[in-house]
């Protein structure tokens, strides 16, 4: 039978199972693992592309957001480009 404690600990242990899968792409390619996390989230939400979208959805901080997209930005992984219809969204 499973506890209420064991069953609160899952979450937090695939997380770091998670985590733990990405080492070596982390290690060949020189991104933290923030950024691979904003990096999965365009991926796979096409349409959700601001930093706003993964702060909201992720549950990331907007400074850390901020920082993984500059830092994608720097390496040229990631582009920035003004919305079309409101030019006050990146």
């Amino acid at each position: 039978m499973i506890t209420i404690a064991q069953l609160t600990r899952l979450p937090r242990k695939f997380s770091k199972y998670y985590d733990r899968q990405f080492l070596p792409l982390l290690e060949k390619t020189g991104i933290s693992m923030r950024e691979l996390h904003v990096l999965l989230f365009l991926a796979n939400h096409p349409g959700q592309d601001t930093a706003r979208d993964v702060t909201e959805l992720r549950g990331l901080a907007k400074s850390q957001v901020s920082q993984a997209v500059e830092a994608l930005t720097g390496r040229g992984l990631l582009a920035r480009r003004a919305d079309g219809e409101d030019r006050r969204v990146v």
